[in-house]
């Protein structure tokens, strides 16, 4: 699971038609996520990561 860093009062900028959209298990852990989601988040496909 991702460790959450403090908070940054960084402001992300995301077009007025984005839309964030996620899905979890029962465990709270992310089974979908669309694209959006994953770039506001920093989030890395499972394919991309090392």
């Amino acid at each position: 699971m991702r460790n959450n860093q403090p908070v940054t009062r960084r402001e992300f900028e995301r077009a007025d038609d984005a839309t964030l959209m996620s899905t979890t298990d029962t465990r709270s852990c992310f089974t979908c996520a669309n694209a959006a989601f994953m770039q506001a988040g920093s989030f890395k496909r499972l394919s991309e990561r090392q």
